[in-house]
């Protein structure tokens, strides 16, 4: 099979306003992304999400009286470590005022549990 023909099937037929965006925007990516079919990173909200969540479902295998805010903070800070060393958080370069924020917007996240 010749290499022209790969780079025709790899090729998309048509753009969509959002691939088209993307490519006006920044060519690497486009690539990166329809050509080459690699995902982007996630960025703040899906790594909030993820935490926020990590921390949920391990609050929820405690005994529901022992459900509250400051364990749920206790285990955020047991599990912060994880996520402060994950290469998708890194990626984001968040200086430490920003991680600040980060954690309260976690915090925030899953506050609504008490209220």
């Amino acid at each position: 099979m010749s290499d022209n023909h790969t780079l025709e099937k790899a090729l998309p037929t048509a753009l969509s306003p959002s691939s088209a965006s993307t490519f006006s925007q920044c060519p690497q990516r486009w690539k990166f992304r329809y050509i080459d079919r690699l995902p982007d990173p996630p960025g703040r909200s899906a790594l909030l999400g993820t935490f926020a969540h990590a921390v949920l479902e391990h609050l929820f295998q405690e005994e529901p009286e022992s459900r509250t805010k400051e364990k749920a903070k206790s285990i955020a800070s047991t599990l912060w470590p994880e996520t402060d060393s994950d290469p998708d958080f890194i990626a984001l370069g968040l200086d430490d005022q920003e991680k600040t924020a980060f954690k309260r917007d976690c915090m925030s996240a899953f506050n609504g549990v008490w209220e």
